[in-house]
């Protein structure tokens, strides 16, 4: 009888770790605006790809695309903070309140071109600072997003002040489109329009589109966030928080790629049906430089100090 109860005990000893490697999988959800083909969605689902594999299917994220979670971008942010959601990809100016560094990046002529921006996004010194800022509100800001260079597309070549311009919601591209004397007018007001503000691929979507102007590098960008007080009250572990970590830092680059692709086949289909490229009046753009670096703290022109060190030498 004692050498079965021994036997027995053992048995169960040896089956004790098999069950814990059962154990059902962490599962956590991420909320996106953007929908299912786009460059956003796609590192969305390369991200859960990563974390899955990175954590040996400890931690799964299940995605909520097209709004489906959050449509609102800043009542997402606000989840996050409350431990209401796990994740969330949101425009840079939805967690700026959190990070005036959010904006200081998104300013045109920063960059001197993609790959100085590329650079500067996932170095620790600029990038990683702004979203390190995000940390005493309860976020953990993962990783950047690009949502292309910015510019108007317009259905004829005359000049940009004046026009009423579709303007996607946020100080960033409020201040762009009064730095260009135009007039927004909302994303989703239902009004005749003589241009829209976007990446090249806008113009696939704007009737008529005749001229598109460029400005100067001025970057459209969206933060991949992470809920501080979700992630601890799932039990992800450090070692796997670690791994999510690095996943998003992988999903950054596959991201850039994916929108640069995009961006490069909208702007041969739109050239080659006749829409033309039109350099902008850079004073504009100067001034909305000085007027966002004029009344920086401390921390902020350490922010553009930082970019600017990694520009490419000329």
């Amino acid at each position: 009888m004692k050498r079965f109860c021994l036997l027995f005990a053992l048995a169960l000893a040896l089956a004790l770790p098999t069950r814990a490697a059962l154990a059902a999988p962490l599962r956590l959800a991420l909320s996106d605006t953007a929908a299912q083909d786009s460059p956003e969605a796609l590192a969305d689902a390369y991200f859960a790809q990563l974390v899955e594999e990175r954590t040996d299917g400890r931690v799964r994220i299940e995605l909520h695309l097209d709004g489906a979670l959050y449509a609102d971008d800043v009542l997402a942010v606000q989840a996050l903070i409350l431990g209401d959601a796990a994740f969330a990809r949101v425009p840079a100016d939805a967690a700026a309140a959190f990070s005036p560094g959010l904006y200081v990046l998104q300013m045109p002529g920063l960059y001197a071109d993609d790959a100085h921006m590329t650079a500067a996004l996932a170095d620790a010194r600029a990038g990683g600072l702004a979203l390190d800022a995000m940390r005493p509100a309860g976020l953990i800001g993962l990783c950047f997003y690009d949502g292309g260079q910015r510019g108007v597309v317009t259905g004829s070549g005359g000049a940009l002040s004046g026009l009423r311009v579709r303007v996607p919601d946020g100080a960033s591209a409020r201040a762009l489109a009064e730095a260009l004397d135009v007039q927004p007018v909302p994303q989703g007001a239902q009004e005749a329009v003589d241009g829209a503000l976007g990446p090249w691929s806008v113009c696939a979507s704007f009737p008529g589109a005749a001229c598109y102007w460029e400005l100067d590098h001025a970057r459209a960008l969206s933060v991949l966030l992470a809920s501080e007080m979700a992630l601890a009250a799932a039990g992800v572990s450090d070692t796997d928080l670690t791994a999510i970590a690095q996943c998003a830092q992988e999903t950054q680059q596959y991201q850039f790629e994916a929108l640069a692709m995009r961006e490069e086949r909208a702007q041969a289909a739109a050239q080659a049906a006749g829409v033309q490229r039109v350099e902008v009046d850079l004073q504009a753009l100067e001034a909305l430089r000085r007027e966002a670096t004029a009344g920086e703290a401390d921390a902020q022109v350490e922010l553009v100090e930082a970019v600017r060190a990694l520009a490419p030498e000329k």
